[in-house]
């Protein structure tokens, strides 16, 4: 069953879709330091009913920042609307078994290629090493060990719309197996 704030999601992606910046969202984690991490990453789209997906490299220090989950932040410019999403983030690798291991490789096959390629670069965040990076990978069809889905099971969320007056802020959070809905002073 889809969440209630499913639709006014959807709605901003339609409408904001002919703007490239909107496939991306900033998604904010906590260190192992106990510090705020936070970075833009590209939306890949939906997992039903109500998950988010993304991918990462194994290697990088975001999937060592996920335990204590995320939020992300969404701002559609057309539309003037941000949605804040908080969720618990499940990452699936190469050596995870189940039905998200076929929405990884789903996932792997609809990347562009220039997307896949940064798989085969050295580890990010590492010392730069301009003939380490490759600029052409024989199968590009193939599957890379840290190529990892991350999948975003939202808690909560809060839509406020700037662009009607009064502003409109809406709050939505789970309860139980529910969802729940209540309007907020923006």
């Amino acid at each position: 069953m889809l969440a209630p704030w499913r639709s006014p999601l959807a709605r901003a992606l339609h409408r904001n879709r002919a703007q490239p910046q909107s496939r991306y969202f900033q998604l904010a984690t906590v260190t192992t330091e106990g510090k705020a991490a936070n970075r833009t990453v590209v939306f890949r789209g939906f997992l039903e009913p109500n998950r988010l997906q993304l991918f990462t490299d194994a290697r990088s220090a975001k999937l060592m920042q996920l335990a204590a989950g995320c939020e992300i932040c969404w701002y559609f410019a057309k539309t003037r609307e941000q949605f804040r999403i908080q969720g618990e983030i499940a990452a699936v690798t190469a050596a995870d078994s189940g039905d998200l291991q076929a929405a990884r490789q789903q996932l792997w096959q609809r990347l562009s290629l220039a997307a896949r390629q940064q798989l085969y670069w050295p580890q990010p965040g590492a010392v730069w090493e301009e003939a380490a990076i490759a600029s052409e990978v024989e199968d590009l069809d193939q599957l890379p060990e840290n190529f990892v889905l991350l999948v975003i099971r939202p808690i909560a969320v809060d839509h406020l719309q700037l662009a009607p007056d009064p502003q409109e802020r809406w709050s939505y959070w789970q309860h139980e197996s529910d969802w729940r809905r209540q309007r907020l002073n923006p």
